[in-house]
């Protein structure tokens, strides 16, 4: 009995070092983004001044299947919009990022993504309002990592006018724990 309570406590010990590690480094990403929290000069004139727009709908799962893929996220639709939409798109991104709290969940699901075209580079925007996160990628590498906040109503309404379908996946099964990098 004494060497059960003897390996028991050893094991929690080890758990609680492995949790403090890891709380430890996720506090510190979610600071440094947290510090960084606007796009660079780049991706915001990008976002001004596109040359093309497509705004994506994704599902946010990733499974393997021989569908269109976004990043590996199934594409639901697609649509290359006009001057007027794309206004539309790149503000609710960007009040997305004027909106965060300074915190995110511990995923990354996004079922909304803003391809553009600017200056022979493309540039993809990946906004998770669920999990409070942007991911940014110029010509397919990643830029930056945003906190976001707010809510999807002006993306999915002009999905809605555009026929695009919107992701009905549940949530609530995939949404991991908060991470917050506030004190």
């Amino acid at each position: 009995m004494d060497k059960l309570k003897t390996g028991l406590g050893e094991s929690l010990f080890v758990l609680l070092a492995i949790f403090i590690c890891v709380n430890d480094s996720l506090s510190d990403t979610s600071t440094e983004v947290k510090k960084e929290n606007s796009l660079s000069q780049e991706l915001n004139q990008v976002l001004n001044a596109s040359e093309k727009a497509v705004l994506y709908s994704l599902e946010p799962q990733r499974t393997p299947s021989a569908n269109e893929r976004f990043y590996g996220f199934l594409v639901l639709g697609s649509i290359p919009l006009t001057k007027n939409q794309t206004t539309r798109a790149v503000k609710a991104f960007k009040e997305a990022i004027a909106q965060s709290k300074g915190y995110a969940a511990r995923c990354f699901e996004p079922r909304h993504a803003l391809h553009l075209t600017s200056s022979s580079h493309v540039y993809d925007f990946l906004l998770c309002y669920h999990c409070l996160q942007m991911e940014v990628y110029k010509d397919g590498k990643m830029e930056q990592t945003l906190l976001v906040g707010g809510d999807s109503n002006d993306l999915n309404a002009l999905m809605t006018e555009t026929r695009i379908p919107i992701s009905t996946s549940d949530i609530q099964k995939t949404h991991k724990p908060a991470i917050s990098n506030k004190k």
